[in-house]
């Protein structure tokens, strides 16, 4: 377990039972929702405001890019708000004098891997949306999809913690090592 000692009062990350850079996935996250447009209209050039070449409507004007757009929204904040459940959960535990305990513990690491893979998987689906204009090395989304696949290569975040984190909610011992 990887605890830090506090630095001021209100440091919420120095005592919780995950390495420090589990509590960055929400940075992550968040660049995800920045380099995404948020206006309707998005400015000419920005994936889905720019007309195609074969002459076929904008990306924005197609039914199957409004409800991959949407699924990319839903999921995402699906997996962050249980990200921030978990580890407000622990913190309460923490605040009012306790240890986290197993389920807690399992929860946190379960939303932090769930939180890594959920984000990749939307970057792609997006970046697979967004056709060809997002196969350029300028485009925003290249950047983005890097980042997006990294943090779930992490031992912390791989896909053996939802196997360590089932097991512990089973009852069972940790399947992976330093899983507490």
């Amino acid at each position: 377990m990887d605890v830090h000692p506090r630095r001021h009062p209100g440091d919420r990350r120095a005592a919780l039972p995950l390495p420090r850079h589990h509590l960055r996935r929400p940075v992550a996250v968040g660049r995800l929702r920045r380099r995404r447009p948020r206006r309707p209209r998005p400015r000419r050039g920005e994936g889905s405001g720019r007309g195609s070449i074969t002459g076929a409507p904008r990306l924005a004007d197609r039914p199957y890019y409004r409800a991959g757009i949407a699924e990319a929204e839903a999921a995402l904040r699906s997996a962050r708000a249980y990200f921030y459940e978990a580890a407000e959960e622990a913190w309460q535990a923490l605040a009012a004098g306790g240890p986290v305990g197993d389920e807690q513990n399992a929860h946190l690491r379960l939303s932090a891997a769930h939180l890594a893979r959920t984000a990749a998987e939307v970057v792609g689906k997006v970046v697979s949306l967004s056709g060809t204009a997002a196969i350029y090395r300028e485009h925003p989304l290249q950047a983005l999809l890097g980042d997006a696949l990294v943090p779930q290569e992490h031992a912390f975040l791989s896909p053996a913690m939802y196997d360590a984190a089932g097991a512990v909610l089973m009852g069972l011992p940790p399947t992976v090592p330093a899983f507490r």
